[in-house]
C-alpha cells in the first residue's frame, strides 16, 4: 500500500512538462491542504529538471506495487 511508504513528512516534488501547465501547481496545493509537510513545487517543468541534472527516482511506492 502506498500509504505506508509515503508519509506526511515524505519530500514530494510536483512539476509538470513546462512552465505552462497548471496541473503540478494545484497537486502541490492540495498536498499541502491534505497534510503533507515536505511539498515542494517546481515551476520550470521536467525537461527543465532534467537539464539542472536534479535527481531522477523511478523506484517510486506506486511502482512498486506492481512489482
Amino acid at each position: 500500500y502506498s500509504s505506508d511508504i509515503i508519509t506526511k513528512d515524505t519530500p514530494l516534488v510536483f512539476y509538470c512538462n513546462s512552465p505552462l501547465e497548471y496541473r503540478s501547481a494545484m497537486a502541490s496545493f492540495f498536498a499541502v491542504k491534505w497534510g503533507y509537510t515536505n511539498v515542494s513545487y517546481f515551476r520550470e517543468g521536467y525537461f527543465s529538471w532534467m537539464a539542472a541534472d536534479f535527481p531522477l527516482e523511478y523506484d517510486l511506492a506506486f511502482l512498486n506495487q506492481y512489482q
